[in-house]
């Protein structure tokens, strides 16, 4: 089922030319339904790439034939459409088969540090990890998502993705935390068990499993672990066999993640993570779910529309 709901508006995915992953795309389109989101792919043409056939003394290598030969500029043009054409397609399969609304569109010559600007209030921006690692130490290489001063609610997507299915796992400091309200929504939408980690108090824990079963309802199989520390080492310590389909974080008010870094740790459990803003799902955990819950009964279940919930 989806959320009853839409918690967001928008989940907008940056896709850029020789970095276009199936399973990401499906994964992201995964999270659009589940949450009730338009899915919105953004292709960006690096005009680094789209520059050098201007430079006359631009060469590639050839495989076949072991040579050097100038790169021509109609023949990159023609790469980079066949590109854009590809990451439509990929776009529009993967919304059509789980009946998500999608909508593609090309930005020319800006590059992928632009996506933040087109956020708006009740969206969310999904970034894919680069295929080389080391992409993230180049000079030309910024993470949209991590930019100083953005706050928004970030998909990080890791290359490798672990597991199908199993319970969404979040790490919560208070019932207040915006990202609790995502993590028990897209559980219960998932029909999956919400695994919290969560501070040793029992005052916060009871707290904090009140505010999941408003969201939740009669849907909620809650478990809550408590730590002594709410930092990354802990976090990876008490994960150790959970098993997760979803990481879900609340993105600290100052910007700072500190050791948490969410690609590394997306990377390390290979499932992707949301990383919930301050001002995201203001209102989800003031609104309780419908107890006959009829709207998500007639909705198509997870397992019979996407392949992503096959077990």
């Amino acid at each position: 089922m989806m959320v009853e709901a839409p918690l967001f508006q928008r989940i907008i995915l940056g896709l850029r030319p020789g970095a276009i992953d199936r399973d990401a795309v499906e994964v992201v389109a995964e999270l659009a339904w589940l949450l009730g989101a338009v899915l919105q792919g953004i292709f960006v043409e690096d005009r680094a790439v789209s520059g050098i056939g201007a430079l006359l003394e631009a060469r590639e290598f050839q495989l076949i034939g072991r040579q050097w030969r100038p790169i021509e500029a109609e023949r990159l043009a023609e790469d980079m459409q066949l590109a854009e054409l590809s990451a439509r397609r990929l776009l529009d399969r993967a919304a059509q088969r789980l009946g998500v609304a999608s909508f593609f569109e090309v930005l020319h010559d800006e590059p992928m540090s632009s996506l933040p600007s087109l956020a708006r209030p009740g969206d969310i921006l999904a970034v894919v990890a680069p295929r080389d690692p080391h992409e993230r130490l180049a000079p030309y290489y910024l993470e949209p998502a991590l930019v100083p001063g953005f706050s928004a609610t970030t998909i990080f997507v890791p290359r490798r993705i672990g597991r199908k299915r199993g319970p969404v796992l979040a790490l919560v400091g208070t019932p207040q935390d915006k990202g609790l309200s995502v993590a028990a929504a897209v559980a219960r939408a998932a029909e999956e068990r919400l695994v919290i980690l969560g501070p040793n108090d029992s005052g916060l824990r009871e707290g904090i499993l009140h505010a999941a079963k408003m969201v939740g309802g009669h849907w909620a199989k809650t478990e809550f672990v408590a730590l002594e520390r709410l930092d990354e080492l802990a976090f990876l310590s008490a994960a150790e066999g959970v098993q997760e389909r979803l990481i879900v974080l609340t993105r600290p008010p100052d910007n700072a993640h500190g050791d948490m870094d969410p690609f590394v740790i997306a990377s390390m459990r290979q499932s992707p993570i949301i990383l919930v803003g301050p001002t995201a799902a203001a209102d989800a955990l003031s609104r309780p779910p419908n107890a006959g819950d009829q709207t998500s009964r007639a909705a198509v279940s997870t397992r019979e529309q996407s392949k992503w919930a096959d077990p």
